[in-house]
């Protein structure tokens, strides 16, 4: 299922959702995800990406305008080098979850960081509600960038 739930807040501190999954013992492990500001953010980076058999990294996107936005994605190596780029345009209101690989090939065993970058159109802003999910393999425990 895909979606998004739009509240007007006070703050865009001002709640939060929660993923989390039971373990067998009882317990639970997830993580929170605070609210995005109404208007998006003008660029996101995401640090601490790790590829390899360990782990898998999930990307989100929400597009909250009216008007499409092309994001354009920029992973960068551990020395800073750019390593993929890739645009992707959402619609208005369009939501979409992959796999980092999905969208930007495999890559080597290592550490990642990532850019999000909206581009902004002539006549308007673009705005990003992104996010990334690393997932470690052995245990399913999401870790949560935003």
């Amino acid at each position: 299922m895909r979606g998004a739930l739009e509240l007007h807040t006070g703050a865009w501190t001002g709640a939060y959702s929660r993923t989390y999954t039971t373990r067998e013992d009882g317990g639970t492990l997830g993580d929170i995800l605070p609210q995005y500001p109404m208007g998006g953010w003008p660029v996101q980076h995401f640090a601490g990406l790790r590829a390899g058999a360990a782990f898998r990294v999930n990307i989100g996107f929400y597009n909250g305008l009216d008007y499409p936005v092309v994001h354009r994605l920029l992973v960068f190596g551990a020395g800073g080098e750019e390593v993929s780029r890739r645009e992707i345009t959402l619609a208005a209101r369009q939501s979409l979850q992959a796999p980092l690989a999905d969208l930007l090939g495999s890559l080597p065993d290592g550490l990642y960081g990532l850019t999000v970058l909206p581009i902004d159109a002539a006549d308007r802003p673009g705005r990003s509600w992104a996010y990334v999910s690393i997932i470690d393999n052995a245990t399913g425990d999401p870790t949560n960038l935003w």
